[in-house]
């Protein structure tokens, strides 16, 4: 089972990607990669490569293009390109790379064919030679200038430029099956520096970029023109193969934008190519940035704020909310077995998959390890290990989500400014200064008996730990599916069932900080606050007891629980499923049986 809201949605799942394969066409045609006049296609390989690489998050500066391995890598330009990449060895850049009969390119004529008359790009370069030993292409001192910056590459490397087929491309003459474009591009020394308005500012330097053989064919322009946009996206996904992009050393600094600013490093970034809708395993090793927010820009946001966030970002949790500098600094993250090729045949074809269609979406693993995160400066957090594990999935629905972090330490005191002693000394007095513990998030869904569960656990030693646990069923996948299929899905998820429902937090200082927050946000006494919480709330079970005489019972547990703190439990275990409908019904005619129906219970332990 999944969201109530989601399942719907996942009914005309073709309709709703619709924007989104509109707007990936779209913005291939903004940048030029698809030309408006039929059958004109425009490659532009070194301003690809390097948009690519932005957009994958990537590069740094690295000494000299030098390389060592203990073997060449010598290869032929009909090689097959592998997805799977050495999470854990050496980056193929720092491997010597052959390109077996390789021919000199004709570098002038090579960039003639590259120019565009639209563009106003000036491409520049010092010498040019030609390696037989690895059979590259190479360029000293290339620059090139346009109306977003200037680019330019200390040395430019070009393995087995197809020249012949980047010019049948250009004219429109694209082939019935894929053609390598180009085997490899290597650059080193490269620097960006942007024209400097709002989106074009900061400085991007990298030591060393590949760009691993690109392929392209098997498109007919014809039939793309008078596609539905489901199979215009699948047809162009089906068309690229991309081998990999690997770089080392990124550098970004000074991207600012209406007062937030941005800047990364990354020492050794690896993406695996793309092919059929199989996404390549992605790795970024020594993952470090920054982002500042200025008086001005938080000035504007409050501004421009609902009251209530506007008060929360005006007080003394401002700081905390948005602090002025936050950085993170990450050993490795990887990303493995990511896949939508098991969708893309329904979407060319503009049908629904049916529900029995097996591996049609993979998120595959996500591993972030070593994770520091730092605040004004101040060390705030450290995760030794984080992990989303591979999401299953029954027809487009996930069956099972696991999320889970362990060895976290904590000090929440760096998100305290300075010049805010009493709420430092609250911070430090409720042992926010050393906080560990670690945190499970999992969800399971059994689509043939419709059966769910959710589980969440968080464990702050020293602080407070907190259980939930949430059962429904009746949820079962196909007859979902097939209300929804006849618009009468409002009534199917009024027949989904809880079956329980469990929250437990035991609080050792949870209680001591809220109450001293709330007292710092509202300009009260803290003692006083928390003093007054009981009487009013008993208040409160007092009037609900001619209602339902268990009412003063729960909130005498949960006054009790604000007074001295311990284990607050509410549970929820009817003795059979009851439906959204039956509660619905049942809250409507009788409300206050509600706790009866459900058999809740709230208990307060020492």
């Amino acid at each position: 089972m999944c969201d109530i809201n989601y399942l719907p949605a996942i009914e005309d799942y073709a309709q709703k990607c619709h924007s989104m394969r509109q707007g990936a066409v779209t913005k291939l045609r903004e940048e030029g990669y698809i030309m408006e006049n039929r059958g004109s296609f425009k490659l532009k390989l070194l301003a690809a490569s390097a948009a690519t690489v932005l957009a994958l998050a990537g590069c740094t500066k690295q000494d000299d293009g030098t390389k060592s391995s203990d073997d060449d890598v010598q290869v032929t330009i009909s090689d097959s390109k592998k997805l799977d990449l050495d999470l854990d060895g050496k980056s193929p850049l720092d491997k010597p790379f052959k390109l077996s009969g390789a021919e000199p390119l004709d570098v002038d004529g090579f960039i003639t064919l590259l120019a565009d008359e639209d563009d106003s790009s000036d491409f520049q370069y010092a010498s040019s030679s030609f390696d037989s030993k690895s059979g590259a292409t190479i360029l000293q001192g290339v620059s090139t200038t346009d109306e977003d910056g200037t680019m330019t590459i200390g040395r430019l490397e070009l393995y087995g430029v197809n020249d012949t087929y980047i010019q049948a491309l250009k004219a429109g003459n694209i082939s019935d099956t894929k053609d390598e474009i180009f085997r490899k591009v290597r650059m080193f020394d490269l620097e960006f520096v942007g024209a400097g308005d709002s989106d074009g500012s900061g400085t991007m330097t990298i030591g060393a970029l590949e760009v691993d053989g690109l392929s392209f064919g098997g498109v007919n322009e014809d039939e793309l023109e008078g596609m539905e946009d489901g199979a215009e996206f699948a047809t162009i996904m089906k068309a690229f193969d991309l081998g990999g992009i690997y770089l080392k050393d990124l550098n970004l600094q000074g991207m600012e934008s209406e007062g937030t600013g941005i800047s990364a490093t990354v020492a050794d970034m690896r993406y695996g190519g793309f092919s059929g809708g199989n996404v390549g395993s992605m790795l970024f090793k020594n993952l470090d940035y920054t982002i500042t927010q200025s008086t001005e820009a938080k000035a504007k946001l409050i501004a421009e704020a609902d009251p209530q966030l506007a008060a929360l970002l005006s007080g003394p949790l401002g700081n905390i909310v948005m602090p002025a500098n936050q950085q993170a600094s990450i050993e490795s993250i990887s990303w493995d077995g990511m896949s939508f090729a098991g969708m893309l045949p329904y979407l060319e074809s503009g049908e629904q998959p049916p529900l029995d269609a097996k591996n049609l979406l993979s998120f595959g693993k996500i591993e972030a390890k070593n994770s520091e995160v730092f605040v004004n400066g101040k060390k705030a957090s450290t995760t030794g290990y984080s992990a989303l594990d591979p999401i299953e999935f029954a027809w487009l629905v996930p069956t099972r989500i696991r999320s889970y972090s362990k060895d976290t330490k904590m000090d929440l005191t760096a998100y305290v400014p300075d010049d805010q002693p009493e709420m430092m000394s609250l911070f430090q007095d409720n042992g926010l200064n050393n906080l560990t513990g670690d945190g499970e998030v999992l969800w399971t869904y059994d689509e043939k008996k419709g059966d769910a569960e959710l589980d969440y656990d968080v464990d702050l030693t020293g602080f407070a730990n907190i259980d939930l646990n949430f059962k429904a069923s009746n949820a079962v996948l196909e007859t979902l599916h097939t209300a929804a299929s006849n618009g009468d899905d409002g009534a199917a998820f009024q027949e989904i069932a809880i079956n329980g429902f469990n929250l437990r937090i035991d609080d050792e200082k949870l209680l001591d900080l809220a109450f001293g927050v709330a007292a710092m946000q509202t300009g009260q006494d803290a003692v006083q606050l928390r003093a007054s919480a009981p009487l009013m709330i008993n208040m409160g079970g007092a009037q609900f007891a001619q209602m339902n005489p268990a009412f003063p019972g729960y909130l005498n547990a949960l006054s009790s629980w604000i007074s001295s703190g311990g284990s607050l439990e509410i549970s929820v275990d009817p003795d059979a499923p009851v439906s959204f409908a039956d509660l619905a019904a049942q809250g409507q005619t009788a409300p206050e049986s509600l706790p009866d129906v459900l058999k809740l219970s709230v208990t307060h332990s020492e």
